[in-house]
């Protein structure tokens, strides 16, 4: 009998299994390596030092720059970056946050959940910090997809390195 813990089991390693990456690089800034179901656009923020959306899933990624100056630590940039999220929404949320070293770089992540429109969305909002700036890093979907992503926005996150 299969039961839907061994489908998903199975769905989730074909789905892994399947994707391709690629490395993306900002010359003199940072590369990470995105899957082949996202490609580049200029259609949402051109303050974003790269955007990317699905094809196909509704999913997009973007990667800002901020100035590191004595005044913003890197946990005050993230809690920042994530309140600007937060206030967006309605009934947004920081579910959890945490420090992680990423290829040697301090950076803190976090999940936010909330209502843009009538739409449940999920937001993963990184800040990464180099030597003379913080990346942040916005990886968002919609609340019902968000379980079959996580490994790949997990594989995203953790392939940042900084160029300069």
């Amino acid at each position: 009998m299969i039961t839907p813990i061994t489908l998903f089991s199975f769905w989730h390693f074909f789905h892994t299994e399947n994707i391709e990456y690629r490395k993306v690089v900002v010359p003199d800034k940072f590369s990470l390596s995105i899957p082949s179901y996202l490609s580049a656009s200029n259609q949402a923020d051109s303050s974003a030092l790269l955007q990317l959306f699905g094809s196909k899933e509704n999913i997009f990624m973007l990667v800002y720059e901020i100035p590191i100056d004595s005044s913003n630590t890197l946990k005050f940039t993230f809690n920042n970056s994530a309140q600007e999220y937060i206030s967006k929404m309605n009934s947004g949320s920081l579910l959890k946050y945490y420090p992680k070293k990423i290829n040697n770089l301090n950076s803190y992540i976090g999940n936010i959940r909330g209502l843009v429109g009538k739409t449940n969305i999920y937001y993963r909002v990184a800040v990464i910090e180099s030597r003379s700036t913080y990346y942040k890093i916005v990886l968002g979907i919609t609340n019902e997809e968000q379980s079959s992503y996580d490994a790949d926005f997990n594989i995203i996150l953790e392939s940042f390195t900084s160029i300069k």
